[in-house]
C-alpha cells in the first residue's frame, strides 16, 4: 500500500479543499513520525533523522493551520487558502517572490538572509555536513 492510496494529494485545482490538503499532510506527517518512533530511521543517521523530523514539523504545521482556518473562518475561507497554497506550489516560480516581499514587510533585509545562507553553505561544505541556521 502507498500513502497516495490512503490520502492522495490533489492533482487538479478543482480537487483542492482544505480538508483534502489537511488529510494528505496529516498522513505524511504521521508516516514520518511513525518512521521515527518505530525506529525505522536511527538517530545516528543524522541527515535522514533530521529530514524526517523536519517533515513531521512542516506537514503537521500545514495540516494544523488549514484545520484552524476552517474551524475559525469557515470552510470557504480555508478552501481558498488551500487552493492558493496548492497553486503556488504547482507554479513554483512565485514562492521566492512572495518570500522576498514578506521578508521586506517584516523588516528583514533579504540580502542579509542570503549572506547567512551563503555562510551556512560554506560551513557545510567545509565540514562535509549540512546546517540549517
Amino acid at each position: 500500500m502507498k500513502l497516495e492510496e490512503i490520502a492522495p494529494y490533489p492533482k487538479r485545482e478543482e480537487d483542492v479543499t482544505a480538508a483534502v490538503m489537511a488529510k494528505h499532510h496529516t498522513a505524511f506527517a504521521l508516516m514520518h513520525q511513525s518512521m521515527l518512533i518505530d525506529g525505522h530511521i536511527k538517530t545516528d543517521d543524522r541527515d535522514r533523522y533530521r529530514t524526517s523530523v523536519s517533515h513531521v514539523v512542516a506537514y503537521y504545521g500545514i495540516a494544523h493551520l488549514l484545520r484552524e482556518i476552517q474551524g475559525r473562518a469557515g470552510r470557504e475561507a480555508a478552501d481558498a487558502v488551500a487552493r492558493d497554497l496548492w497553486l503556488a506550489w504547482e507554479d513554483g516560480g512565485s514562492i521566492g517572490e512572495w518570500l522576498w516581499e514578506w521578508a521586506v514587510g517584516y523588516g528583514i533585509d533579504p540580502e542579509a538572509v542570503r549572506k547567512v545562507a551563503a555562510q551556512l553553505a560554506a560551513q557545510a561544505e567545509q565540514s562535509g555536513g549540512g546546517s540549517d541556521g
